[in-house]
């Protein structure tokens, strides 16, 4: 009676919040990522003119209900969080904007723009709703790995940052020696700095490596050591290095996340020695002797 009695004196906002707290406990979060999925396989399938133009009406009607869940579910988190709707949780002021945008490209009135190029990256915008479906990652077990990567990631980030600065010192030293060397006889890959920049990305993703370099080599035959060299910097050394640091980092992530789990179950833990029992059992045969000798002294001492 009590709790019912507590219910009944909760607010709506109180009463709407734990189901749109975004913990994907609640069968609402477990609908709207549902919800979230079907308009990302919409979204899929409408770029597709074959399947797009056959099944236009009933992709049409899927995307304008999927676009009212979302706004009816905007409008309950606005009601369950009030004036702490944008302080809460990220979520909702990305909720927002894909909402207004998906919104101001559904409206038939603004259809006329849609020719104009500026109007039609709005379209594109829509697609963000797509993005929603990291929250999935909270109830899928199956992904903690994955989370545990992109946690890594993320924390390797300034490390990458400065060794795709001293990339960026190696492609600058290889773009100016090859515009010196090259770029007379071979203007389209080494004619500028902006030419050598690209050439040299596209080597070091070994993309039409034989078409670049060959040309090269046959008025130069020394230039081997310069393509040679660049490769083991920029696609070897550089990339082991960067892949060394996500590898030390999800080793980190890991250790932590295994520390933070075992850390409560210390102080819970006895582990016992044979040597820790076999002092006991003396101390245990000690003191039954001593109870004997006692009881022995008690007995005389009466009589």
């Amino acid at each position: 009676m009590k709790q019912k009695s507590q219910e009944q004196k909760k607010s709506i906002p109180q009463r709407i919040l734990p189901y749109v707290d975004g913990e994907a406990d609640s069968f609402f979060e477990y609908f709207i990522i549902f919800v979230i999925i079907l308009n990302s396989v919409v979204l899929g399938i409408a770029t597709s003119p074959d399947i797009s133009v056959q099944f236009r009406a009933v992709l049409d009607i899927i995307d304008k209900t999927c676009l009212a869940i979302f706004v009816i579910e905007l409008v309950l988190k606005f009601i369950a969080y009030n004036k702490h709707f944008f302080s809460a949780s990220k979520w909702n002021t990305f909720d927002l904007v894909i909402v207004l945008v998906s919104i101001f490209c559904t409206v038939p009135y603004f259809s006329i723009f849609r020719g104009i190029k500026v109007f039609r990256a709005f379209k594109l915008v829509q697609t963000l709703k797509t993005l929603r479906v990291v929250k999935t990652l909270k109830i899928i077990n199956s992904l903690k790995h994955l989370q545990v990567i992109l946690k890594a990631i993320v924390f390797a980030i300034p490390s990458i940052i400065w060794t795709f600065s001293l990339l960026l010192i190696a492609f600058y030293f290889y773009a100016i020696i090859g515009v010196n060397l090259f770029g007379a006889e071979f203007s389209e890959t080494f004619g500028s700095l902006g030419k050598a920049f690209y050439t040299l990305f596209q080597l070091m993703l070994f993309d039409d490596w034989g078409n670049i370099t060959r040309p090269i080599l046959k008025e130069f035959s020394a230039s081997w050591i310069y393509f040679v060299s660049f490769g083991i910097i920029s696609a070897y050394t550089i990339l082991q290095v960067v892949t060394g640091i996500v590898v030390e980092s999800i080793q980190n992530v890991t250790a932590d996340k295994n520390h933070k789990i075992k850390e409560p179950l210390e102080p819970e833990k006895t582990t016992v020695t044979a040597l820790e029992i076999e002092n006991l059992s003396k101390q245990i045969s000690l003191l039954e002797k001593q109870i004997c000798e006692l009881n022995v002294k008690m007995q005389n001492t009466t009589k």
